[in-house]
């Protein structure tokens, strides 16, 4: 005999489907976390629990939760100098600057970019100072 309730239905019912379309983004999430990693074996995890309560007499109450764990992507560790002022270096403070030799530049994010984007910028008609340019 099969079940007189269907969680797929359960899900796909839920508040006018709302839940469905919920689970269904959290699990696209997922995968395309796990897609994008393309070292070792990345995993995610995608669960669902529903919390069933009596409400009166002939009534259920279900409030189901979605939680989605994605993975994050592992940096490599790396071993840095300090030096004099004890400032952490990637070039070691016993060996002599090579000239002619160009150092491999370094991956620099912004990390004030959004708040740069952020700041107000002039009205129209007048024009933004500018902190660097002293007497102006």
């Amino acid at each position: 005999m099969p079940p007189t309730n269907l969680l797929s239905e359960l899900i796909a019912t839920h508040r006018g489907g709302d839940l469905d379309v919920q689970a269904t983004t959290e699990m696209q999430k997922a995968i395309d976390a796990v897609s994008s990693i393309k070292d070792g074996t990345p995993k995610a995890t995608l669960t669902m629990t529903f919390v069933f309560s009596r409400d009166g007499d002939s009534k259920i109450a279900v409030t189901p939760k979605v939680k989605v764990t994605i993975p994050v992507p592992a940096v490599g560790g790396e071993s840095h100098f300090v030096d004099k002022s004890g400032r952490l270096t990637d070039e070691n403070p016993k060996q002599l600057n090579l000239a002619n030799v160009p150092r491999r530049p370094a991956k620099l994010v912004d990390l004030d970019a959004e708040r740069k984007d952020r700041e107000p910028q002039s009205a129209p008609g007048t024009t933004a100072t500018d902190p660097t340019k002293k007497g102006t």
